[in-house]
């Protein structure tokens, strides 16, 4: 029964349904961008503001970050565990939320990101710590927009190269350039690289570098 301060009443006292009723106090029907969370409406997050890309879109979606790193390394990463711990770290000293991977694959036929992560489910927006939509969900094989921002919101490195090793659907491209498991650096020894900048697959495949010299990380944030 509708009482006459009341918009809705539901008889519970459920804030994740269609009537927030304990905190929202039956002001109102529920609705994306009210604040209350309504998983069978099909939301993940309600932070009750209109930005788009800030954890949280418009569409009551959850999104996520993508970064390429600040830092510049060789192709001893201490194997796909070292380049994860180094996405990781920067992330967090960057004050980014959640879990961290890199964007690399090794030997295996199943050390790849699409065969590790587990996160194919996932349909939010994959966006920079600058603003930039790259995709929605697992569709890498051409970007929105680029992967050229740094942990700390800086736009730059256009034209650097990323370790990787990666096709665009996110499976290995081969059990050879990957400096050994990303491991070794001797000179000839090569890494598959990606191109920083691009929108076509070349952003994750595009050449070879002797894996001594030096390139950036891609990573991805793969939880909350």
């Amino acid at each position: 029964m509708l009482d006459a301060n009341e918009a809705c009443d539901d008889g519970n006292f459920d804030d994740e349904d269609a009537c927030p009723s304990w905190l929202g106090q039956c002001q109102a029907p529920a609705v994306c961008g009210d604040g209350f969370v309504w998983p069978d409406n099909g939301e993940e997050c309600d932070d009750g503001d209109d930005a788009e890309y800030n954890g949280c879109d418009t569409s009551c979606k959850k999104t996520r970050y993508v970064f390429v790193t600040s830092e510049v390394m060789d192709g001893d990463l201490d194997g796909i565990a070292g380049a994860d711990s180094k996405c990781q770290s920067l992330a967090t000293n960057a004050g980014l939320p959640g879990a961290y991977r890199a964007w690399i694959a090794g030997e295996g036929a199943l050390e790849s990101p699409i065969d590790s992560w587990g996160v194919e489910a996932f349909s939010g927006a994959y966006v920079t710590p600058c603003g930039t939509a790259v995709t929605y969900g697992w569709n890498f094989t051409s970007l929105m927009g680029a992967i050229d921002c740094d942990e700390n919101g800086l736009q730059a490195y256009l034209g650097d190269y990323a370790w990787t090793n990666v096709r665009g659907n996110g499976k290995r491209y081969n059990s050879s350039d990957n400096c050994e498991g990303w491991i070794f650096i001797y000179t000839f020894v090569k890494g598959g690289v990606g191109r920083v900048g691009q929108l076509d697959e070349t952003w994750t495949q595009y050449t070879t570098l002797i894996c001594d010299q030096l390139a950036h990380l891609y990573c991805f944030q793969v939880g909350d």
